[in-house]
């Protein structure tokens, strides 16, 4: 799932590849966190440095920079696989652009 800032996020199969990844967020400087246990963050990972407006802000607290994308996590293989139906729902829902407006922006933490 990609999710581009003041768009609603969208589905894009993307061949396994951390040059796709990169082309899409724009820099060949990725950081790949986890985010629940099936479900992996894919960022730049100097947004804030570079000082890159806010995308979206993730559980009330940490603010993502530029576009970001989120995979599945195959931890016994170590690779990116398609989120699950049930995960591209609930983060459709979560990164919607009407849920984000309604955010607030106390004291965030920046990824």
């Amino acid at each position: 799932m990609v999710i581009e800032k003041d768009k609603e996020p969208y589905e894009l199969n993307v061949r396994n590849m951390l040059e796709k990844f990169r082309e899409i967020i724009g820099t060949n400087e990725i950081e790949v966190d986890i985010l629940e246990k099936d479900i992996l963050l894919i960022y730049d990972a100097n947004g804030t440095k570079k000082e890159i407006p806010t995308n979206r802000i993730l559980n009330g607290t940490y603010k993502i920079r530029g576009t970001f994308i989120l995979a599945g996590n195959d931890e016994y293989h170590q690779d990116f696989i398609d989120l699950s139906k049930e995960n591209m729902k609930k983060y459709k829902n979560e990164f919607s652009i009407e849920k984000e407006i309604k955010n607030e922006l106390g004291d965030e933490m920046e990824f």
